[in-house]
Formats: structure tokens, sequence, C-alpha cells
């Protein structure tokens, strides 16, 4: 409980002087006056008064806790089970730039914690909602951000325990990067009752595939660079480092980078620093390291190609 408290102002001395200037007065001439005064010739007079004295008041002052003036209930009351899943579930990193601001420390340190994982094959892995469960009919897509189903695979009985797809993009070929891609599946039961199950939505800003001859590390131009211009942002070296690792692991030292650019002329320059980039990480020679501006396709869209040639497929390694 707060208790007010009372504070007693100390005696306050004061003195004020009061000027009275050009008053009219009128003299009775049954009582004579007594005031001192100036009088001129107009019959008016200039008084000047001083009073002293002395005040004791007392000023009251209290501490207030005010209430809260709601709770978190009052604004909304969230299901149990769809506020845990929020609360408890982890948190995935797409993003470069992600990585990126938590690798920046600004200080002296030789090395960053970790770097950006590359996404391989199978790009994405969905649990089946039923594994358990016999159905008439079951079917597994992906669909992408343009509302195309661009994987599907359909059964009856029991679903895999784990759907997987590998990457593989009937309108593209191979999936793309910057392109959001959902998995879903629908069920059948016995009893004709239909049910959507929708998986979480994966955007792919780097990825690493397997060719006949290379090993491809593939990421978008505009992750990689501003608008027309031709050094790349500073979350892009997180990208870089991981993939001279996977160079590295390669075994391999001849190198090709392609930027597909509509403008073949900033396509050579965007490919420099990323050449110089990897001449110096890999200790490798100028011959090496090949770049090619290459005029971009419907397919694979804007994006910088690291091809490492001759790579053996990762499952080999």
């Amino acid at each position: 409980m707060n208790t007010p408290k009372v504070i007693h102002v100390a005696l306050l001395t004061f003195s004020l002087s009061l000027t009275v200037g050009a008053v009219e007065t009128k003299k009775s001439a049954a009582v004579p006056s007594t005031a001192t005064a100036d009088s001129d010739k107009t019959g008016s007079e200039n008084m000047e008064l001083t009073i002293t004295g002395q005040s004791k008041d007392r000023l009251t002052i209290e501490r207030v806790s005010p209430p809260a003036a709601f709770t978190i209930q009052d604004i909304q009351s969230f299901p149990k089970d769809l506020l845990e899943p929020v609360l408890f579930s982890s948190i995935t990193l797409q993003e470069t730039s992600d990585f990126a601001r938590l690798m920046d420390f600004r200080n002296d340190q030789p090395s960053h914690p970790w770097q950006p994982e590359m996404p391989i094959p199978p790009f994405i892995r969905y649990a089946s909602p039923g594994d358990k469960e016999s159905f008439r009919s079951w079917e597994f897509s992906v669909v992408d951000q343009d509302g195309k189903t661009v994987y599907q695979k359909m059964g009856a009985g029991r679903t895999p325990a784990v759907f997987q797809w590998n990457g593989v993009d009937s309108e593209r070929q191979l999936l793309g990067v910057d392109v959001l891609y959902t998995p879903q599946v629908v069920t059948v039961n016995k009893d004709n009752k239909r049910r959507t199950h929708l998986g979480t939505p994966t955007v792919f800003p780097v990825l690493l595939y397997q060719t006949d001859d290379s090993m491809v590390i593939e990421f978008g131009s505009k992750r990689m660079f501003p608008e027309n211009k031709a050094t790349f942002f500073p979350e892009a070296v997180g990208v870089l480092e991981r993939a001279t690792d996977w160079i590295r692991a390669s075994g391999q030292q001849k190198i090709l980078v392609q930027v597909y650019d509509d403008d073949l002329g900033l396509g050579a320059k965007r490919a420099k620093p990323i050449q110089e980039y990897l001449m110096e990480a890999l200790v490798l020679p100028l011959e090496n390291i090949t770049i090619e501006p290459v005029k971009v396709t419907a397919i694979r869209g804007e994006v910088v190609q690291i091809k490492v040639l001759g790579a053996k497929p990762m499952e080999e390694r």
C-alpha cells in the first residue's frame, strides 16, 4: 500500500512592494489624513507600500502504481493447438542475408562460427501426415509460386513415411533459385473424405546439384549484385565461402563462372570479382578459372553458376 508522504514546506519570508500611482484622493475636512505621501499640484498621490510576512503550507506527494490496463487474453484468445507450434517450433533461416547478419561481428575474429548451408538433393523432405492409415488414394505434389504443379506422385493404401523431391521441375527441368515451392499431400480415406495437408513453403537462394560433367553451384544475380552494378553485396561473401568449401572437397581445380544476363557486358563485369575471389580463396592461377557471360534463358533466369568441371557425383565422394 502506498502511504502518502507529507512534506512541510519551510517558512517563506517574502517582501512585496507595491507602487500605486496617480491615485485620486478626496480628503475629508473632519478627519485629517495621516498618510505620508508626496502630493503634486493636481491633487493626486503616489503611494509606496512594503508588505513583509511569513507563510506555512503543506504539500502531499503520493506514489501511484497504475494497474495494467489490459491482459493479453483481452486482446486475443489463442487456441493452444495453434499457439504452441509457433512458440516451440524451430525457425529455419532461408535468406542469405539472415546468415550474413549473424556472421557480421565487426571485430578481429579470424573465422566465422558457421556459414550458410548449401541445399542439396533431395531438396524437399515432407513427413507423411498419415503413414499408418490406409487411404483410398493419396497424392503428393509440389506447387510453385504461380500455382503450377511442378511435381506429382500418386498412390493408394499407406503413404510413404517421408515424401521426397529431388528438384526435378516440369517447368524448369530443375528447380529454380528464388522460386517459392510448397509441398502438399491430398488424401482420400475409405469414406471418400478428402483432406489437403500443406507443408512449409520454401525458397532456395542457392542450389548445389550435379550434371553429367560438372558440379554446379547456382544463385540468383539479384541476391548477388545491386541492380546494374558489378560489385557483389557483402552478404554474398557467405555463399562464396561455402562454395569454396565444396570446390575444395571435390578435388578439382578447373572452374567455369557463368553469369546469365541480358547485358553480356554487365555479365562479364560481374563475373570478374567472383573470379578474383575464387582465385584468392582457392589459391588458383588465373587460367584455372574461366569466366563466361551468357544470355538469359527462360528456364534459369538471371543467375550465376559456378561450375566445377570434372567433379564426381556427390554420392561417390
